[in-house]
């Protein structure tokens, strides 16, 4: 009964209440592999291994492109105000739940990314007048970059070098050099690795 803990929330009890959980969660199961197989199949691009859970909305699926080994969360958001941007993620990719990925000016997401839950990218501007037409500012995340819980990149970070960390909550409004850790509002260096 042990490894069934994660199972188990002590408001339903007896065999019941642990059926009743089981079936919840096969539901759940269910509804990941068929929400993922009707997400890959408007797609332009997916690689193999691809899994995409419940809740994703996205814009432009033509302008998107997945590859290998990629997981991306529950309620993951994926749009673009610029019908010509494009969102590439490469290979084995983790992308967590409520992330929201704007992809007006290009979003290229490099391999062995992590983004916690809740991180959100913007790829454009208004300017002073949220009516303006968006402006689109291209964005690349080079590879095994670390995003922590709830980070905000701005559009004119530009790019986020290789291997680094942008710690949980920061506001990222430059680029981000190579081999740092980075964290605060605005996201400052806090050391090199």
């Amino acid at each position: 009964m042990k490894k069934y803990n994660s199972l188990w929330n002590e408001r339903l009890r007896g065999l019941p209440g642990f059926v009743a959980i089981i079936l919840v969660r096969l539901f759940e199961r269910v509804m990941d592999i068929v929400n993922s197989y009707f997400v890959k199949a408007n797609l332009i691009n997916i690689g193999r291994n691809v899994t995409i859970l419940r809740g994703i909305t996205y814009r432009y699926p033509n302008n998107i492109s997945i590859g290998d080994d990629v997981i991306i969360d529950t309620r993951v958001k994926m749009t673009s105000e610029i019908s010509s941007g494009k969102l590439e993620i490469a290979n084995r990719v983790n992308i967590g739940r409520n992330c929201n990925l704007d992809f007006s000016g290009g979003l290229y997401i490099n391999e062995g990314v992590l983004l916690s839950d809740g991180v959100v990218i913007q790829t454009h501007d208004h300017g002073f007048d949220p009516r303006s037409k968006a402006t689109g500012k291209k964005l690349i995340i080079g590879k095994n970059v670390w995003i922590g819980l709830r980070s905000i990149i701005m559009p004119n970070t530009g790019s986020i070098g290789d291997d680094a960390i942008i710690a949980a909550g920061s506001v990222v409004t430059k680029p981000i050099p190579a081999n740092t850790i980075v964290g605060g509002i605005p996201a400052k260096i806090i050391k090199y690795r």
